[in-house]
């Protein structure tokens, strides 16, 4: 069998007087490690930690409460594309776009994927946003989120003959509708476009002149690039190129004496 899921149900015939089954998993044909033993006290056993793209060999050997059998002949299955790992918004974050670019990492062995958004951490038709299957890249924008609203997000894999692995939940909550901005008492900023493909804008309202320090990142910390500039007292406008990034989220990081900010913005083609 293939595309098998991870909430599978293995199911051998019942052994008269069996009051234990033995249920070994494992990538091995000949059994040499085993990955999973599940014992039960029926002819039936659970197995939701399977990896995904991958090929598995079981078996079962029933027990009479003194003696085991031998093993019975071995199986095959290759379990569905896996689960991709999610990485923007990141699980928790605040301040997000109303229009944000989500992404992730490939799943194994998966060639498109369903991208999920969702009021509620059920993901049932009338609490979903946005859901959409079809999607070849591991990033999808959506947009007309609402502001300071809390939302949830999946991503579930798929190739061309079966559905594949869920991935996580993460939760993460919108900011406010004109870009990303932040206060404190000396300085206001704001970011925009976001999600942005070529320039990025920085707009600081400064009660003093000072200088400033600018850094980008990747999710990962990696610092991308970092320079200085001053601002002057009253209203400044910067601008920073991104055509060299990626395609992906990153952190903008902007140092003014005491005051720092961050501000999560996305880069789509």
């Amino acid at each position: 069998s293939v595309g098998i899921q991870n909430i599978q149900t293995f199911i051998c015939a019942a052994v008269s007087d069996a009051v234990l089954y033995e249920f070994e998993f494992s990538k091995d044909p000949s059994f040499s490690t085993i990955d999973t033993m599940i014992v039960s006290g029926a002819n039936a056993a659970s197995w939701n930690a399977m990896e995904g793209n991958t090929t598995y060999y079981w078996r079962v050997t029933s027990n009479n409460g003194g003696h085991r059998s031998v093993p019975s002949a071995a199986w095959s299955f290759t379990s569905a594309p896996g689960a991709p790992n999610l990485v923007f918004p990141a699980y928790g974050a605040t301040g997000v776009s109303l229009d944000p670019v989500f992404t992730w990492d490939p799943g194994a062995g998966a060639t498109e994927y369903t991208l999920q958004v969702s009021v509620s951490n059920i993901f049932t038709s009338a609490n979903m946003v946005f859901n959409q299957s079809g999607i070849v890249d591991t990033f999808q924008q959506v947009t007309g989120l609402l502001p300071n609203k809390d939302y949830y997000w999946r991503v579930r894999s798929a190739d061309a003959s079966s559905q594949g692995f869920y991935s996580t939940k993460y939760l993460f909550t919108t900011g406010n509708p004109t870009g990303l901005s932040d206060t404190d008492e000396k300085f206001s900023m704001t970011l925009f476009p976001n999600p942005v493909a070529d320039q990025v804008t920085i707009d600081i309202g400064s009660k003093i002149a000072a200088e400033s320090r600018i850094d980008i990142y990747d999710l990962s910390g990696r610092m991308i690039s970092t320079e200085s500039r001053m601002i002057t007292k009253g209203a400044n406008s910067m601008n920073f190129p991104v055509d060299h990034l990626r395609s992906g989220a990153y952190i903008i990081t902007v140092s003014i004496n005491e005051a720092t900010f961050r501000m999560p913005f996305s880069v789509i083609r």
